[in-house]
């Protein structure tokens, strides 16, 4: 490091100015030593002092006035050194960093002399200490006055019957009485400071707990808060209570406290539930009831459910034939329906059957009915009759029976396919007879023709067998087996050609699937009996490609020796070839070759079914 300063060989060392006199060196370099020692126990004591007094509001003062002190102990060492050795500039930045840390220490001593100046004198101290002994005292008489006043309280609080306590604004619970306590079987100790809510009583539900929190938040807010809700208390009782909540406000209207209370309405609510039972077993008795005079057909009450059953107003029915509510058909009127109803009940004493009725506005509905024969006092022996809509179970029979009828059609369809694949299997099978007791190449080769058209038919209707919709084939699958049957007829003769489709996903209807299989079946026929002689080894393409006309375009491509010169599809007289021009205008499609440098490729297209 001394190596980077400035050359000192030019200076000399300080001793020279004592002129090397032995007791003045001494002097200088004891009092210099003495200086540096004190100088650097200082910070040490001011540190420990710090550390040990951590409540200091400066005690960044007390760390500059440590760096101060330590940098001039370090200017006192720098002039024992200078006196033997002349680094000057070394001693000078030492005194120059001693400078910035002083003016420092002097700047941040300001404000801190203001702190230091705040603090309260030895007099002040002693007067603070007395009033805060005073203010201990009076503290210990209000305890000793509180001790009494919650003794009271603790008595009047655990006296009451009904469930009581007190909580924060947040909702933790400071005070329960005894009630509350015993039923819930606990004590205060085990309860005090948690929340609310979290305490066995409101532990019976979810919902229960947060309706709680809704309601001290309002409360919490200065809202008074009632509800009637069930608490479980020990041993999982269930009890229902009228609660509430009531905010306790300090001078400036602020929510210091919440009352919560509760009182046990168990019998109370036991009672209104009974009483609506009765209610509503006497209102359901009494839906849809009539009485009509057994002798004329008139109504002579008809309860509200009843008249708003058929849409009439309050009393409207009275008085009216009740064959007003019979509907008619083409054989009986309303009239005779209703004759034959009493006649059936009047013989039976009581009769329960289906009734088709109509409301007023012509509505029609369906009605479960039981009617039996009763003596009224005043009207003489009446029909009472209890009636039910149940046209909505009517739709879903009706709607159960159609399904019904859709399943044996489906399993109808499922079979007619399966029989048409068996019987074309059949047709296949005999041709194949046919072709084993031929000689001739050509008769084979014509039967074989036929048969992998046959095949083609057949694949469509043993796809739709085993497709879960009975409608609609999907055509990539069923060319990948088209495909895959007609290389295997031809195995023999190419045996090195092998397959590559790419069929996008798509759905055909049996009237599209079957020529397109047909067209499918011939294509791939002449490309597997012409396009590789001799064994050649080859790719059959099947693509489908995109289009925005929401048309379906196929295309076969094999890389064999390609078509003869001058081929023209449309001149072409052979029965495979003039079958596609016929399949493709069924589709309302076109067939066209591709031009293509290497091997035959076709295209078909047709519009999507």
């Amino acid at each position: 490091m001394l190596a980077l300063l400035p050359n000192t060989a030019s200076y000399i060392p300080h001793g020279h100015c004592y002129l090397w006199q032995t007791p003045l060196v001494t002097l200088h370099v004891a009092a210099d030593s003495l200086i540096a020692i004190a100088y650097f126990s200082i910070p040490l004591l001011l540190i420990y002092f710090i550390r040990q007094r951590r409540d200091l509001p400066f005690p960044g003062i007390f760390w500059l006035f440590s760096g101060f002190i330590v940098s001039c102990g370090i200017t006192h060492l720098f002039a024992i050194w200078t006196l033997w050795h002349p680094t000057y500039w070394l001693s000078g930045a030492a005194k120059a960093f001693t400078a910035w840390i002083s003016i420092t220490t002097a700047i941040w001593l300001l404000p801190s002399l203001r702190k230091a100046l705040a603090l309260p004198s030895l007099t002040e101290m002693r007067n603070l200490n007395e009033n805060l002994r005073q203010e201990i005292d009076d503290r210990k008489q209000i305890e000793i006055a509180l001790k009494k006043s919650e003794l009271k309280f603790r008595g009047i609080f655990d006296q009451m019957y009904q469930f009581i306590g007190l909580l924060t604004p947040e909702g933790i619970l400071l005070e329960a009485n005894r009630a509350a306590l015993e039923f819930g079987g606990t004590e205060i100790e085990a309860v005090r400071g948690k929340p609310f809510w979290e305490i066995v009583w409101w532990q019976i539900s979810p919902q229960t707990q947060a309706r709680l929190r809704e309601a001290i938040a309002q409360a919490a807010q200065g809202e008074f808060v009632r509800y009637e809700v069930e608490v479980q208390g020990a041993n999982g009782a269930v009890i229902t209570i009228d609660f509430s909540l009531r905010p306790v406000l300090d001078e400036a209207g602020q929510v210091v406290l919440l009352i919560p209370e509760g009182r046990d309405i168990s019998d109370r609510i036991q009672a209104e539930k009974a009483l609506q039972l009765q209610a509503v077993i006497t209102r359901n008795m009494a839906e849809g009831i009539c009485l009509v005079r057994a002798d004329n057909g008139i109504i002579v009450y008809a309860n509200p459910k009843f008249e708003r059953m058929f849409g009439y107003d309050s009393g409207e029915l009275n008085g009216q034939p009740v064959a007003v509510v019979n509907h008619p058909d083409a054989a009986m009127s309303p009239e005779v329906v209703m004759g034959s109803i009493r006649d059936l009940v009047l013989a039976k004493k009581e009769a329960t059957y289906e009734v088709y009725n109509i409301k007023k506005d012509g509505t029609p509905v369906w009605c479960e009915a039981t009617t039996a024969v009763f003596d009224h006092p005043d009207y003489g022996t009446v029909l009472v009759a209890v009636q039910q809509d149940i046209s909505d179970r009517k739709t879903a029979e009706a709607q159960a029976q159609i399904k019904a009828s859709l399943e044996e059609k489906e399993l109808l369809l499922k079979e007619i396919y399966h029989r048409v694949k068996n019987n074309l299997q059949v047709i296949f099978s005999l041709l194949n007879l046919q072709a084993n007791n031929l000689d001739d190449a050509h008769a084979k080769a014509a039967l074989r023709e036929s048969q992998n058209r046959i095949i083609a038919m057949s694949l469509v209707h043993e796809k739709l067998y085993q497709s879960s919709d009975l409608a609609h084939i999907e055509l990539s699958d069923y060319v990948t087996s088209l495909a895959k049957s007609l290389l295997e007829t031809y195995r023999f003769e190419v045996s090195k050609v092998s397959l590559d489709i790419k069929i996008a996903h798509c759905c055909l209807d049996i009237e599209t699937a079957i020529p397109c299989g047909l067209i499918l079946n011939e294509l791939i026929t002449n490309s597997l009996k012409y396009a590789y002689p001799q064994g050649q080894p080859g790719i059959l393409s099947i693509e489908s490609k995109s289009s925005d006309a929401r048309r379906i375009v196929l295309t076969i491509r094999d890389n064999g020796i390609g078509l003869s010169p001058g081929f023209d599809l449309q001149q072409i007289s052979s029965l495979g070839l003039q079958l596609v021009r016929n399949l493709a205008k069924q589709l309302r499609g076109e067939i066209q070759i591709v031009p293509s440098s290497l091997g035959t490729e076709f295209e078909l297209s047709f519009p999507q079914p």
